[in-house]
């Protein structure tokens, strides 16, 4: 029992530390992922630790950009413990309204523009203007400072944030003029966010930002950036008329300030009449429309149908832009492409929801070139050599391709899992460009965020089934070893206590007979000789202790078997039977037939157990001269038999007194048979057979169970 302890000890120990050493990697890891500092990788094209709420990001020219204004768009990453640090990135604003900058000590993101705890620090352009303020579900603003000359779209401003305990700065530098903002705020120590990640987010505006970087912050960095700024402790009040109209006034003149071009407007056709207009003239055609797509090609749609711009000039464009576009149209099958294009930006605008159809309607060619909405099982995923991302979907027997060409987003894909159903949005398109032939029509995605997952795989699928399956085969082989490691320890256990058992009959049983026996002899010895009847009941008596002697010995050779587990079956059997014969006239005779193989510790007590009650039997009462023990090993199975020459008996004859009932109950309980036959005056045989794993298996309980009847 000691040992099973120590054992079980052992277990646990190695447990803890195995467990304290997987933590003690994963922290390390977590550590070494989203420690500080930090610096994007914008410029190699990577952005595996950053998560898109919403918009359509992607990397170019080294330098993270979000074309989409479609509810406001954040892009997050960092540690979740990052506490006291600063921020700074370059940030470059995409369209005349809106705003734009660096979410910091953000937690609890979820899709939506104000939908996370943090603070968030940006440039907004209609009252050019540094903002900065508390989200939580909602928006508090705390402060805004005027940037002088402005806040301008498509030039690049240097913001930086501090966080230190609950006060968060932050400031605006225009590179070009050097003309700065600084806007700060600070929380009670019951209310404030004191750890978050970082994010980029815009608003109602694209954005783009490079050289994000991130340290950790000490008191002075703050005091150095604040300086003796007014410090916001409250969030502002409702703007008042008059700070409504000085705003507009602001964003009217940044407008007006802008150089304009005198310009004819257009005649302008629906985009339903494009394929019309191709056969009938070969001038240039104009259209108005929204934008759906800006790459890898322009697409343009109105409320009548969609139309793509392969080569269009270098207008920087985002989704949901009103712009005008003048070109020459060029038929395709199911829509019309417009070449030799010159775009122009209208205003900024959202992007308009998509249509929402099934797949055998995107397969008749009916939406080419418009932005639409489908729900499909996914059946692959590729990733190309140039970052494009592939999926293969199906819904029925209709099987289409998404498309994403060239995004970071692309290796984030641990939430496409093959059997899903997933709500897909992009621009359909039925260009042979594009599908190759190989489906009807394929869907050009923005960013990884127009896809989203409606259901799981079903749980039967393939790989849950396999995986089932593994999971109940190992850990049915778990408690197959456990068990068979607790019945070799249980056994042990009773091995250890048969021979404290031994130990203690030998002690006092054993020595209680010899002292009687002494004890009658002296007694005898005192006694007149002429007292015959005396001395025949004493001889008797001495003759009974003697016989309780050699059973008392017999007894302790049974249970103490001499290091059963450590020595073969034979040698021990041997042992005990010439103990048991030790000094009289028979002869035992010890015999193996094949090769000895280790044979499993409860196979091995039995054997054992029914082998010297065989011998014990043919010593007290067969009255032989010579005992045969033969141990016959055979592929799968060992056959023990032990004969003698004595006088026999009949079995119908005998009672259970000679121990038969116990000897067959112990060989069934390993799956084992007896066969035991005796000839009056022609000796008796005991044969036990059971049933042995392979050698390299020898630790299983493979036992057959015999057929007693084919034995005999």
């Amino acid at each position: 029992m000691t040992r099973i302890r120590r054992i079980r000890r052992w277990i646990i120990l190695s447990s803890a530390v195995l467990g304290g050493l997987v933590m003690l990697s994963i922290a390390l890891w977590q550590a070494l992922r989203t420690g500080l500092p930090y610096h994007d990788s914008f410029s190699v094209g990577r952005t595996t630790e950053w998560e898109s709420y919403d918009g359509t990001w992607s990397v170019a020219g080294g330098a993270a950009r979000n074309d989409s204004d479609d509810r406001g768009a954040k892009f997050m990453t960092g540690s979740p413990n990052w506490r006291d640090y600063s921020v700074e990135a370059d940030v470059e604003l995409l369209g005349h309204s809106g705003d734009a900058g660096l979410v910091i000590r953000a937690t609890d993101e979820e899709q939506g523009i104000d939908s996370y705890r943090g603070y968030y620090a940006g440039l907004r352009v209609p009252d050019g203007t540094l903002t900065i303020g508390r989200a939580n579900y909602g928006w508090a603003e705390y402060q805004n400072s005027v940037m002088p000359g402005g806040i301008k779209p498509f030039r690049w401003y240097h913001v930086k944030v501090v966080a230190y305990g609950c006060t968060v700065a932050a400031s605006a530098v225009n590179p070009d003029t050097g003309e700065s903002a600084i806007a700060a705020l600070e929380e009670d120590l019951n209310s404030c966010s004191r750890t978050g990640r970082i994010g980029l987010r815009s608003f109602m505006t694209g954005g783009v930002w490079k050289n994000v970087h991130v340290v950790p912050a000490a008191e002075a960095d703050l005091l150095q950036m604040a300086g003796t700024h007014d410090i916001s402790h409250s969030r502002l009040v409702p703007l008042t008329l008059q700070q409504v109209l000085d705003g507009c006034k602001r964003a009217l003149k940044s407008q007006l300030d802008r150089p304009s071009v005198p310009r004819v407007p257009a005649h302008t056709e629906p985009i339903r009449n494009l394929l019309v207009a191709a056969e009938m003239k070969t001038s240039p055609t104009s259209i108005r429309g929204a934008v759906i797509l800006a790459k890898p090609a322009l697409y343009v749609e109105d409320s009548t149908g969609g139309v793509s711009i392969p080569q269009a000039n270098d207008a920087p464009l985002k989704v949901g832009d009103e712009v005008e576009v003048t070109g020459i149209v060029k038929q395709n099958e199911f829509s019309a492409t417009m070449v030799n294009a010159t775009v122009r930006l209208l205003w900024a605008g959202t992007a308009s929801p998509p249509l929402a159809i099934t797949v055998s309607q995107a397969a008749t060619g009916a939406f080419d070139a418009r932005f639409v909405e489908l729900e499909a099982f996914l059946d692959t995923v590729e990733e190309t050599v140039d970052k494009s991302l592939i999926l293969s979907l199906h819904d029925r027997e209709q099987r289409f391709r998404a498309i994403l060409k060239g995004s970071s987003e692309n290796q984030r894909t641990s939430s496409l899992t093959e059997g899903s159903r997933l709500r897909v949005r992009g621009v359909c398109v039925a260009s042979p460009e594009y599908t190759n032939h190989l489906s009807p029509f394929v869907v050009l995605l923005r960013s990884m965020g127009d896809l989203q997952r409606v259901a799981g795989p079903p749980w039967w699928s393939k790989r849950n089934i396999i995986a089932i399956v593994s999971g109940i085969v190992f850990f049915s082989l778990l408690a197959c070893m456990f068990y068979i490691r607790a019945e070799q320890w249980r056994l042990r256990a009773i091995l250890q206590e048969r021979q404290r058992l031994a130990h203690e009959l030998h002690d006092t049983l054993a020595q209680s007979f010899a002292g009687i026996g002494f004890q009658l002899r002296a007694i005898a010895k005192r006694m007149p000789r002429d007292l015959h009847a005396l001395h025949e009941q004493l001889e008797v008596a001495s003759q009974l202790v003697a016989q309780g002697h050699q059973e008392a010995r017999r007894s302790i050779s049974t249970l103490r078997p001499g290091g059963l587990d450590s020595i073969e079956l034979l040698p021990a059997l041997a042992h005990t039977a010439q103990a048991m014969v030790a000094g009289g006239p028979v002869t035992v005779d010890v015999m193996a037939k094949g090769s000895s193989w280790q044979i499993p510790l409860k196979v091995a007590d039995v054997l054992y157990r029914v082998g010297v009650e065989a011998i014990a039997n043919a010593v007290r009462h067969a009255q032989a001269t010579r005992i045969g023990v033969v141990a016959e090993y055979k592929a799968q199975e060992l056959i023990l038999t032990v004969e003698d020459n004595g006088i026999g008996f009949v079995r119908e004859e005998v009672s259970e007194g000679f121990g038969l009932l116990g000897m067959t109950k112990r060989v069934e309980s390993v799956g084992g048979a007896i066969c035991i036959k005796s000839v009056p005056g022609a000796g008796t045989s005991v044969q036990i057979a059971v049933s042995l794993p392979r050698p390299f298996m020898s630790g299983w309980p493979s036992y057959r169970k015999y057929d007693r009847a084919a034995m005999s």
